[in-house]
């Protein structure tokens, strides 16, 4: 069977943090040279961040995204009730955190076309109590920032750009002017670092009020994140196309869902306790494993993305695919609509390809009352979404048999259905 998705991450990566794990490292250190690192990452930009007026850093790492925009809320202090317009598809979590601030997090439909926010949409959902915008870009997309950074200004409104998805080493550190923004390393993204964030502030005070809320957190230790690099040893090499075929088929003969399994452990944060496993400080093996991931250039993989889903384009022609009109795309994930999600995916197994509807923490921002605006397209989206397995080891041949394999599925279709799935 073929994989839904390889982690992107060596042996020797693997092995390195894991040497790290067991030796007291210097974090001052490390975290003056991740900061230098990212500042390289961002080099390439057609525009460039200004300097803060008071040469402090604008640059904050933290154990996740999550961490990050708690302790960023925290330094904000915003008023209870007060209302944060959200792309109405994100990281589940993310509303949580809002609401654990006495805050509202309101849905904003996307275009699910573009993968974008419409201006119009913000503008319909913008009120006095609201106070600032948070926008993910999916899937690996990238939407033009610039008209809700426009927007934002001629409200008064603060912007987190939340890139965790959009990741790419090639430059794209997000936009200059969005007040914060937020990029993750955890397991299952580009370069991944097995966890830890780094993010970006536009104002320097608000980097320094943030960290001071972090200073006051634990540290993760070292034998926590050990312990995920055993774990996610174990997730790459079950990932091999022979191991995974025998992983699957024992969970099917013990009665499991591998699709189950794989979800659950790729997350970092399950389980209870949530704002207590999120409320800490990056260890120093996850630092020192961060900075050697960002000082890798991940250019040939990501190209090998791009020709993956132009091959994927070809052979899947006219299939609903979101994101099909996106300025930008580096392909993290290969999702597509489809009348039956749940059936087609089951039909994919069968012909040995792991697709799935759970292969990352999306959900939907529901609105908090009917007379809210409704994000139809984003709850339409997620109702038909489906992931492909998406993985540049893929060859040509891999992908003419999936697009046989739904084919055969839609053909079987037409008999009950006058229009096919896609």
């Amino acid at each position: 069977m073929i994989p839904r998705k390889q982690l992107d991450i060596g042996w020797t990566d693997l092995i390195a943090a894991f040497g790290r794990s067991l030796v007291p490292l210097d974090r001052l250190r490390l975290g003056r040279e991740l900061e230098t690192a990212w500042k390289i990452v961002g080099a390439s930009r057609q525009t460039t961040d200004p300097p803060p007026r008071d040469n402090s850093s604008t640059i904050l790492t933290a154990l996740s995204v999550r961490s990050g925009f708690d302790a960023t809320l925290t330094a904000l202090d915003w008023p209870p009730g007060s209302e944060v317009l959200v792309s109405a598809i994100t990281i589940r979590d993310m509303p949580r955190i809002l609401v654990e601030h006495g805050l509202r997090a309101v849905p904003v439909d996307v275009d699910m076309g573009p993968l974008a926010v419409p201006v119009g949409n913000l503008a319909r959902a913008v009120t006095p109590q609201t106070r600032g915008i948070l926008v993910a870009h999916l899937f690996g997309s990238q939407m033009s920032m610039q008209p809700i950074i426009d927007f934002a200004r001629e409200h008064g409104l603060l912007v987190f750009e939340d890139c965790a998805q959009a990741y790419t080493g090639d430059g794209n550190a997000g936009h200059p002017e969005s007040d914060v923004r937020l990029f993750s390393f955890g397991p299952i993204k580009t370069a991944t670092a097995l966890g830890g964030a780094v993010l970006t502030f536009h104002d320097a005070g608000l980097r320094n009020r943030a960290e001071a809320i972090q200073v006051t957190w634990p540290i993760q230790s070292r034998s926590n994140f050990l312990r995920r690099v055993l774990r996610f040893g174990m997730f790459k090499f079950v990932s091999s196309r022979l191991a995974f075929t025998i992983f699957a088929n024992g969970c099917r003969w013990l009665g499991v869902s591998h699709d189950d399994v794989l979800s659950r452990g790729v997350r970092g944060f399950a389980g209870g306790d949530f704002f207590q496993r999120i409320r800490r400080r990056p260890s120093s093996p996850l630092l020192s494993l961060l900075l050697r991931r960002l000082r890798q250039h991940h250019g040939e993989r990501l190209a090998r993305r791009r020709v993956l889903a132009q091959e994927f384009d070809t052979v899947l022609n006219g299939i609903d695919r979101p994101g099909r009109a996106a300025r930008d795309h580096s392909f993290w994930v290969y999702p597509i609509h489809h009348d039956r999600p749940d059936e087609l995916m089951q039909h994919l197994w069968q012909a040995g390809f792991d697709a799935t509807r759970g292969a990352s923490s999306m959900g939907l921002v529901e609105p908090s009352s009917s007379d809210a605006p409704q994000p139809r397209a984003a709850s339409e989206s997620l109702r038909r979404l489906l992931y492909l397995p998406f993985d540049p080891s893929m060859t040509a041949a891999d992908v003419r048999r999936l697009g046989r394999a739904m084919s055969e599925f839609d053909e079987q279709l037409a008999p009950h259905s006058e229009s096919a799935g896609y």
